[in-house]
């Protein structure tokens, strides 16, 4: 299959046509050639915004039980190996020092941090990202109460949910400001984009693999990854699809839990 650095030049031959001035692919268009180019089959799938539940995926035919609706092969998923194996990754930025003696070991940064610098590095790039027809499906916000304004969050005055969000988004700040931006403006070679994030940018990019990830097995490690498009799925109790890596080629599948109609919402 392509790899994700092959696929620029020919989606903006793809998406731009000369009639009398552009016409130029929306976000959904570009994402969906994007993915084909990548060696992903999307035509038993289709991206459609729902009125109450926002962007998800229809179901284009009937499944049985079993039926792979389709596979993302490696190259195309944000895994723990695809973003250790870049030059951004290389730079340690977040690299611990040897402690002097007596000294306490460096705090081990969670790899969702080098994550979350990956995705501001690549959103900071725009088109030139290989990952932008990907990046730019992401929402600017989700619903957690982490991102809710003063006004909404005194309505939850007295729960523990506003306890848990204080506490989560105070943890979240203090490692930004105290680990993170101190970490990413010691270093010489970092990119000047991340040099000027912000405690919002972290937050949003942490929000992204908290919201959209996908936790699997792998080589016998439970690891965390970002997979595009079968992020799409609805939350469900007893959701329509399973995913399944295939342990040959790293490959993830996405298999029918049960029979689904054509046309319905998938979960």
């Amino acid at each position: 299959s392509s790899k994700p650095g092959l696929m620029r030049s020919s989606l903006v031959a793809a998406c731009v046509f000369l009639l009398l001035g552009l016409a130029v692919c929306g976000p959904v268009e570009t994402f969906q050639k994007w993915l084909k180019e990548g060696g992903v089959d999307t035509s038993a799938v289709k991206v459609v915004d729902f009125d109450r539940s926002g962007r998800g995926l229809r179901a284009t035919k009937a499944f049985s039980e079993g039926d792979v609706l389709f596979t993302v092969p490696s190259e195309m998923i944000l895994s723990p190996a695809q973003i250790e194996g870049t030059e951004l990754f290389k730079l340690g930025l977040f690299d611990a020092e040897e402690p002097e003696e007596g000294e306490e070991p460096e705090v081990q940064v969670p790899f969702s941090y080098h994550m979350a610098m990956f995705l501001l590095d690549e959103r900071a790039k725009g088109a030139e990202s290989v990952w932008a027809p990907y990046i730019d499906m992401l929402p600017e916000k989700i619903s957690s109460t982490i991102f809710w304004d003063e006004l909404d969050m005194d309505e939850l005055e007295g729960t523990a949910l506003k306890d848990n969000t204080e506490r989560s988004l105070a943890a979240l700040t203090e490692d930004f400001e105290e680990l993170v931006l101190p970490k990413i403006k010691a270093n010489a070679d970092a990119p000047p984009a991340l040099q000027e994030i912000t405690v919002d940018d972290f937050l949003w990019a942490i929000a992204m693999q908290t919201s959209r990830s996908f936790v699997g097995r792998l080589n016998d490690s439970e690891i965390g990854f970002l997979v595009p498009l079968a992020d799409m799925f609805d939350l469900a109790i007893e959701p329509d699809v399973v995913m399944v890596f295939e342990p040959e080629t790293s490959a993830l599948q996405v298999k029918a839990a049960h029979d689904i109609a054509k046309g319905d919402q998938l979960s």
